[in-house]
């Protein structure tokens, strides 16, 4: 490792292996501190950076500036790369998505796994966009400077018929000649030098002619308003264009932010290289065929969720060189104008003009301030819509110590953001230590209002605060207790009481010298019902304390360095001090709330898991949330809480404490695992659709294989379900089996109990959870009990299970999240693979579930010889599917139409059909009636005469579904007498069915195997119900009063 061109000692340069090449890069600063990535643009390199580097690594970070491929010292091992004037044949290697890899390698080779910023100017602006559109996982801020990139111009034609006829530079920097004009034909290093200096004098603010300003159109009069440097004269070299506007020897002198010293270093190094490698990468980016960009297609649409900035020069022609590109990226980049900066008295040369103004920026953008703590966590709470909400609010820390600044809205995540943005408060405050909270809340205890909203206070002093998932089913009884002890209420939420009854708690303490833990643990012992709470207090600042029993809890780490250990130790507290029972309308007795908290009986240490190389804790932000899409954009290792455990976080330092082993302690893990999560940020997001349930019908054709990938082998028709493999001996010798599910999830269960029946010869009920609990059913330990829930979460579902378990029963999980309570608890189970599901009205994932236990009542029939041919019949019929999916939805436009006539205005649907289609028309009514709001009924087609024939008449619009099977002469049967009352059904059936009247509206699928038609005719009911939620305006995705995850009974 050396110094290089003259540049401070501190500043090193080495070459380090990165895919194909020896990439050069000058770096500074400790290389555990987290990483800035400067990428230089043309005709530049890394030197481009030198008065950048150091001011950045005073602020903390690790400073790294390559030069990228084709620049500066950077080699490649391709054949023949010595010649500079060379005109490559193929200049893929130059491509931008290779260019993208450069760098996400480059990250790698310096052993980090994320980078905290990636910084782009001119060209490495777009390298610098597609990197954070490619890897928003990896690098978590971007700074685009001199080019707000949006992907390839196009530019008129009409340049050329201008008088005197014109170029664009882009198209010119792409042809043959430009390296041997600006290169070879110069002959002399010093002619070299000469060019070079009126390239960089025309382009800065020293040249009076840049007066830049928004061009009005993108057409070549327009354009014609650039100056001669990016619209040519068309018989003109680059050269030739700029050296007319060469500065004066006196200006040349003046100059000081690029003195013939440092000209000289980027005069040296484009004599020894030429600029072909540079040109390369305007030749890829124009090609006319888009062959060179084409892998960016797959982000066609989609936008950067990290916060991103733009810097340049208030003379900097090259933000308005493309009409509309700064729109388009404020769009793409979420970015508001504050972000968007102009710095005045600087042309195009930015970071080399005014490196300190630049710095200062970069140092404001980089270091965590309010505003961005603002931004993560409403961000977090946009991701969590889905989930069902009715108000949402944050609690961030103030200007001093212990003060919390709340903002509060009823309504929308949106307004809360506006909320926030019209508020007067230092935005710019920078923390080195914080902790802020967030929270969408479903009212339970209260009226939407401000005063109900989360996180709610223990008094006007804010001692305590905190948000909270779930009910505390005792809060009336805790609630009397503090009011007769003074306290007054402000809201009327149950989560009031435990904010109070905490503060009641330490204010009982005389020395005051309890922990935040022991607080909590006192609390908790009092509470009953299901929860999950995340505590803060100005008593213990820079400290939070979370906790969860019966609800949802995770904690996202994000650390620079790769953890030692993917674990976390849990400490426990002494038994004999726990077992006292607690009255809490009995202060006074024994363990009361008088009684001072006891400690744990083990000493705290640093956990194992963030311990750096010194024995310090290491640089780290914990994230807190109930669902991982609220933190993906920011960390994919998480740890999952379990009930009864009580997670502190101080310090750098994660401890995890539980108020008790459970009876049987080596049923007690003493670790929680720290996991990575496989989602990606783009598969929760909506990307070219409208809303997420559009997306998520469109996804079936994939998600069913995924659901089927490595479990069922087409060449040997064998399932194999690796989660039930050891337990399938049990299973076949079951008395029963017994669903357990609520909503869609039980439909999956009715829609196969027939093929489940059939296969296994097992008698088979299918339960509602709440139904299954209040009746108290008899189970037995020869049952097998399945419990379905795409969340892994669904309250009633759980205790239906945790019912099982104490009976003895085999339970089964059949979910969607890994790590959810439900995948967790149970002995065995089957995940669906299905992909986030964002929408609350679930699609994909009934379709998933259908075919995993499809594939279990396969798996447990494989034994029976006299079933081969019917297995094999349906395995071919699951090869079949993802195919007749997308032959359905490429349907989609007629079922559009039929949604936006007589349906579109009709007050009730019934839906009608027998054996397999029962479930079907019964989640098509759920679907219905949960987005576009219209009374819909699933009917049993076999009962219409035992009631339902009496809704019967003209004005009663009807579905039936007459696929052909077994049953579709009774479905006949039953068309028949709905359409003798006058009836206008709209029948779905198979594609090539005759049967059907020619008057009569269809809808028509693909025909399969009987079990498995169930799961086509859904597709088109789905796409219906999308339809009319979309004709009458409702909210698709987050439908009213309904949540995506019930976590409360």
């Amino acid at each position: 490792m050396s110094s290089v061109w003259n540049l401070p000692a501190d500043i090193k340069s080495r070459s380090i292996r990165v895919n194909d090449l020896n990439m050069h890069i000058l770096e500074a600063g400790d290389p555990t501190k987290p990483l800035v990535l400067l990428l230089h643009g043309f005709p530049e390199f890394s030197y481009s950076w030198r008065n950048v580097i150091l001011p950045l690594v005073e602020s903390g970070y690790y400073v790294v500036a390559p030069d990228q491929r084709g620049a500066g010292r950077t080699t490649s091992n391709l054949r023949d790369n010595s010649s500079p004037v060379r005109y490559e044949e193929d200049p893929s290697p130059y491509r931008i998505f290779n260019l993208t890899k450069d760098i996400v390698a480059l990250a790698f080779a310096l052993g980090h796994r994320t980078v905290h910023a990636v910084v782009g100017h001119d060209f490495g602006s777009a390298v610098a966009g597609a990197c954070v559109l490619a890897r928003p996982d990896m690098f978590h801020r971007v700074v685009l400077m001199s080019a707000p990139f949006t992907g390839a111009p196009s530019y008129p034609l009409g340049l050329a018929a201008l008088t005197p006829p014109k170029k664009h530079y882009t198209w010119y920097y792409s042809q043959p000649e430009a390296n041997v004009d600006m290169h070879a034909k110069l002959e002399t290093l010093a002619a070299l030098h000469a060019f070079l200096r009126a390239y960089y004098h025309v382009k800065s603010a020293d040249w009076a002619q840049n007066v830049p300003h928004p061009l009005p159109r993108a057409d070549a009069g327009a354009l014609a308003e650039l100056p001669g440097y990016y619209i040519m004269p068309r018989e003109k070299t680059m050269p030739e264009t700029v050296l007319a506007d060469a500065p004066a020897p006196d200006e040349i002198r003046r100059n000081a932010w690029l003195p013939d010293a440092e000209l000289a270093v980027y005069a040296d190094e484009y004599w020894r290289t030429g600029f072909q490698g540079g040109l390369n990468w305007y030749r890829c980016l124009t090609d006319a065929t888009g062959r060179y960009v084409s892998e960016l297609l797959v982000f066609s649409g989609k936008t950067v969720e990290v916060p991103a900035m733009f810097i340049s020069g208030e003379k900097d022609w090259g933000v308005w060189q493309s009409p509309g590109a700064v729109d388009k990226m404020k769009e793409v980049m979420h970015m508001g104008d504050d972000r968007f900066v102009l710095i005045l008295g600087t042309g195009h040369w930015v970071q080399q003009e005014q490196p300190d103004a630049v710095v200062e920026k970069l140092r404001s953008f980089l270091r965590q301030d309010r505003k961005e703590i603002c931004e993560i966590l409403c961000n977090g709470l946009a991701r969590q819509e889905y989930r069902g909400y009715d108000s949402a609010g944050i609690g961030i820390d103030g200007d001093k110590p212990g003060e919390v600044v709340y903002f509060k809205e009823v309504g929308k995540v949106a307004g809360l953001r506006k909320l926030i943005a019209e508020a007067k408060i230092d935005t710019s405050k920078v923390f080195t230590s914080q902790v802020s909270i967030a929270h969408t809340r479903w009212a339970t205890h209260g009226v939407p209002s401000i005063q109900n909203c989360h996180p709610i206070r223990s008094d006007p002093n804010s001692d305590f605060l905190l948000v909270h998932n779930g009910i505390v089913t005792n809060a009336a009884e805790l609630r009397l207790v503090l009011q007769k002890r003074g306290y007054k209420f402000e809201s009327e939420t149950d989560t009031e009481a435990v904010a109070i009854l905490i503060k009641y708690v330490y204010d009982s303490q005389p020395d005051k010298r309890v922990t935040f833990t022991e607080l909590v643990k006192t609390v908790l012992k009092e509470l009953e019902g299901s929860f999950a709470f995340v505590f803060k207090s100005k008593h213990y600042p820079n400290e939070i304390v979370t906790a969860r029993r019966g609800s949802p809890l995770l904690i996202g780490v994000k650390t620079e360095k790769k953890l030692k250990v993917d674990f976390v130790d849990v400490e426990f507290a002494g038994q004999e001090a726990e077992s006292k029972t607690i009255d809490p309308l009995s202060p006074s007795s024994p363990g009361g709330l008088l009684v001072p908290p006891s400690g744990p009986k083990i000493m705290r240490t640093q956990s194992r898991a963030f311990m750096s190389d010194d024995g310090l804790p290491q640089p780290i932000e914990f994230f807190i949330a109930s669902d991982a899409a609220a933190i993906i954009e920011h960390t994919k290792r998480v740890l999952y809480l379990e009930d009864d455990d009580i997670a502190h976080i101080s310090a750098g330092e994660l401890h995890i404490h539980r108020l008790r082993r459970n009876e049987d302690g080596a049923q007690t893990p003493s670790t929680r695992s720290i996991e990575t999560l496989e989602i990606e940020l783009a598969e929760i997001m909506k990307g070219k659709f409208d809303h997420f349930m559009q997306k998520e019908i469109y996804e079936q054709p994939e998600s069913v294989v995924n659901t089927m990938r490595g479990r069922v082998n087409f060449d040997t028709n064998k399932i194999t379900l690796g989660g039930l493999r050891a337990y399938l001996p049990i299973m076949r010798r079951c008395r029963r089996i017994v669903f357990n599910a609520c909503g869609t999830s039980y439909h999956s269960c009715l829609a196969t109990r027939a093929i489940f029946e059939e296969l296994t010869e097992i008698p088979v009920s299918v339960e509602l959870a709440s139904d299954f609990l209040d009746r108290k059913t008899p189970i037995f330990r020869d049952d097998v009990c399945v419990f379905v829930s795409q969340s892994g979460e669904t309250a009633d579902t759980i205790l239906a299970l945790r019912y099982c378990l104490e009976r003895g029963a085999l339970c089964v999980g059949v979910v969607n999240t890994v790590g959810s309570t439900i995948s967790r608890e149970t002995h065995c189970g089957i995940h669906i693979n299905a992909g986030p599901e964002v929408g609350v009205a679930s699609t994909k994932a009934y379709t998933s579930q259908y075919i995993a236990l499809l594939m279990m009542a396969l798996q447990l029939s494989e034994d029976r010889i006299s079933l081969t041919e019917r297995r094999n019949q349906i395995i071919h019929g699951l090869h079949e599917l993802p195919s007749q999916i997308k032959t359905i939805l490429a349907a989609d436009r007629s079922l559009q139409i039929l949604a936006d006539g007589v349906l579109a205005t009709s007050k009730s649907l019934l839906l009608m059909g027998r054996g397999y289609q029962h479930a079907t028309c019964l989640e098509g009514a759920l679907k219905i009636k949960e987005i576009s709001y219209m009374h819909s009924e699933g009917i049993l087609a076999g009962e219409l005469k035992h009631g339902p024939l009496a809704l019967i008449d003209e004005n009663m619009p009807v579905i039936i579904i007459m696929t052909r099977d077994s049953l579709y002469p009774k479905v006949q049967s039953a068309f028949a007498q709905i359409t003798a009352r006058k009836a206008d059904p709209i029948v779905v059936c198979n594609e090539g069915d005759d049967g059907i009247p020619n008057n009569v509206k269809t809808i028509r699928v693909p025909q399969t195997v009987d079990c498995l038609q169930g799961l086509l005719n859904v597709v088109p009911l789905q796409l219906l119900s999308y339809h009319l939620a979309v004709k009458k305006g409702f909210d698709v995705d987050f439908p009213r009063n309904l949540a995506k995850s019930v976590t409360t009974e």
